[in-house]
């Protein structure tokens, strides 16, 4: 009791007010400090994940597929290697902490801006317009100048500038008030709403967005979009027609592709998709991410089954054309129709004709 008293009421509740979770959080995150550390972090990080070989898409989510990446990265990082993997320095912008930096940055901008909000408000709509003498004398900006009439000169050449001015008179004193764009204070409002909009949506997009890799397609085939066939939202997207037009000068003038998604066994959108504008459906978009002339089918079939195991279309950057060989025998009867590609060598007495890739 006796500390109580001579803490006294006001004390306990100023220790209250500095104790506040709430309000020590509140503090923490107006706090440009604090904002600055989050940026150098993330900033640090996006480094490491630029110089740091990082696993590729195809890699990741498939353990076999990671072991091997990682026993190709003990060339270069040595022991470093899995204490690297282990805080996901090789996978640095799907790491957990890098997400939660986001987070941080997030509720740090929004916290800053919601602080800063009321007096810049106060700022534009109910500026101070009349400050004491004490104020000129501690101003960055000022200057002594005192020629007559200058107080009613002053003001006419502020307004021909588009200021609006309001004087007082106080005595022999006159003050002027000049102001002009002032909502131009609520600009760092919509800078911070644009951040916190495109950090919400890499936040969104982490945790309930969906990014398959591109899906290659020629005329006429199907792909499944998801990887795992039960999938609940799985979709079939199936190619009708792939257009591609050029100038006379080899220019690329328009990518257009043709698609029809089916979903449950049954057609459900038919739409066309290109560069700029997606194909939409249930949620998701389907991009026209590129155009190739030339493709080639790849299938694998298991002999004994008859089963396709394998399927997939590739695409080609280039073709090049390559000799046929066709050989008969006296009769006329063919003996031999193929054509020499990649690395086939084909030998005589007189030549040897080597096929190489370029």
């Amino acid at each position: 009791m006796a500390g109580q008293g001579a803490l006294g009421g006001a004390g306990w509740l100023r220790l209250a007010r500095e104790l506040d979770p709430f309000r020590a959080t509140w503090r923490l995150f107006t706090n440009v400090r604090w904002a600055i550390g989050i940026i150098a972090f993330l900033a640090l990080a996006s480094l490491l994940g630029v110089v740091v070989a990082q696993v590729p898409a195809g890699v990741r989510g498939d353990a076999a597929a990671e072991v091997q990446w990682l026993a190709v990265q003990e060339d270069r990082f040595g022991f470093l290697t899995d204490p690297m993997n282990r805080v996901g320095l090789f996978d640095v912008f799907h790491a957990r902490w890098f997400v939660y930096a986001l987070g941080l940055l997030v509720v740090s901008v929004a916290v800053c801006t919601v602080s800063r909000f009321p007096s810049i408000w106060r700022a534009v709509t109910r500026p101070p317009k009349r400050v004491s003498d004490v104020y000129f004398a501690s101003a960055r900006h000022r200057f002594d100048y005192a020629p007559p009439a200058a107080g009613p000169g002053l003001e006419a050449v502020l307004r021909r500038r588009r200021y609006a001015v309001e004087r007082y008179q106080e005595g022999d004193t006159l003050y002027l008030f000049a102001d002009r764009f002032r909502f131009a204070q609520l600009a760092t409002f919509v800078s911070h709403l644009a951040l916190i909009v495109l950090l919400a949506a890499a936040l969104v997009s982490r945790f309930g967005g969906f990014s398959s890799d591109v899906i290659m397609l020629s005329e006429g085939d199907s792909a499944p979009v998801f990887p795992e066939p039960t999938h609940p939202n799985q979709m079939q997207v199936q190619l009708l027609d792939a257009v591609g037009r050029f100038s006379p000068q080899g220019e690329p003038l328009e990518y257009r592709s043709e698609l029809v998604i089916h979903q449950g066994g049954q057609e459900v959108k038919r739409c066309t998709t290109t560069v700029n504008s997606p194909c939409s459906y249930n949620g998701y978009r389907f991009h026209q991410a590129a155009y190739w002339g030339y493709g080639a089918g790849v299938q694998v079939r298991d002999l004994s089954s008859g089963n396709v195991v394998y399927r997939e279309t590739e695409a080609l950057s280039d073709t090049l054309p390559s000799p046929r060989v066709i050989v008969r025998d006296g009769d006329g009867d063919l003996l031999l129709d193929e054509a020499l590609v990649l690395t086939d060598v084909l030998s005589s007495d007189e030549f040897n004709y080597y096929g190489r890739l370029v």
